[in-house]
């Protein structure tokens, strides 16, 4: 902000400018040179121009000049150069004392809230949202303190938060590595009584077509030669620890049929 000594000094300085100066001060216009341009309303605040076309400006207006002569001169009174800078005064002076204003309501909010009870009980990311909010309102009142220690916590809470996601995900991973164990584990004991229980059927089989042997039939022997037949004996096959099992209807039926042929064989052995 401007300090308010160089527009106090001017204003003193025109207030005390006699009569005759200021109504030389109208005489400034076309035809004039730049050297009484200049002795007239001082020296410029600022130029644009080249060596022949330059435009000098005042504090009371612009002028204009071609060649070093006035060319057109747009120029406001002193009394309204005055009451500018007056005005001017006025409202820097309404702007510094509502910037005092706004700093003393932001800091008496600021304190306000860091002595709520309340609010300090909210989690930091509300705070943090709360006093982000607040600096843009009144960036004129330092809350960098406050902003970083909440910052801080906000930080703390999303690194516990992501741990606990992770922590969560290798749980989840786990327990479906453990499910799929275990439907493997049941694939497999399922498979494991399938083939066991093929295993027994062949058994079963096998005993079935070796329990009796049928001799076949022999030729007939000389009259030295002639022997008793002997009776086929049944050969039993049965799994260690397996209870003798009863012969079923077809079983005692191909065994009937067995002893029939038996016989008739012993019929003719001793017919001849």
């Amino acid at each position: 902000m401007k300090p308010a000594f160089p527009l106090t000094l001017f204003l003193s300085l025109t207030l005390s400018v006699p009569g005759f100066l200021l109504l030389a001060a109208e005489d400034v216009g076309p035809g004039d040179d730049r050297h009484s341009v200049i002795e007239t309303l001082g020296d410029p605040n600022g130029r644009i121009g080249s060596d022949r076309f330059e435009i000098l400006h005042f504090p009371r207006g612009e002028v204009v000049l071609r060649d070093g002569v006035v060319e057109r001169a747009d120029l406001i009174s002193p009394e309204e150069l005055t009451a500018r800078m007056e005005r001017e005064e006025a409202r820097r002076i309404a702007r510094k004392r509502e910037h005092e204003e706004r700093i003393a309501r932001g800091e008496a909010l600021r304190d306000e809230k860091l002595a709520d009870e309340s609010f300090q009980q909210r989690s930091p990311r509300e705070r943090l949202a709360y006093w982000q909010a607040f600096g843009r309102h009144y960036p004129e009142v330092d809350i960098s303190f406050e902003l970083d220690v909440l910052r801080q916590k906000v930080e703390e809470a999303e690194r516990i938060r992501r741990e606990e996601e992770r922590r969560e995900e290798r749980l989840l991973a786990m327990e479906q590595r453990i499910r799929q164990a275990e439907r493997r584990a049941e694939k497999a004991e399922e498979e494991a009584r399938r083939l066991e229980e093929q295993r027994r059927q062949r058994q079963y089989t096998r005993h079935i077509h070796s329990t009796y042997i049928i001799q076949p039939e022999q030729k007939k022997p000389d009259d030295s030669e002639q022997k008793a037949p002997s009776t086929p004996q049944p050969r039993e096959h049965r799994i260690h620890g397996e209870p003798e099992r009863q012969p079923t209807a077809f079983e005692r039926a191909r065994e009937y049929r067995h002893e029939r042929s038996r016989q008739r064989n012993e019929a003719r052995y001793s017919s001849n």
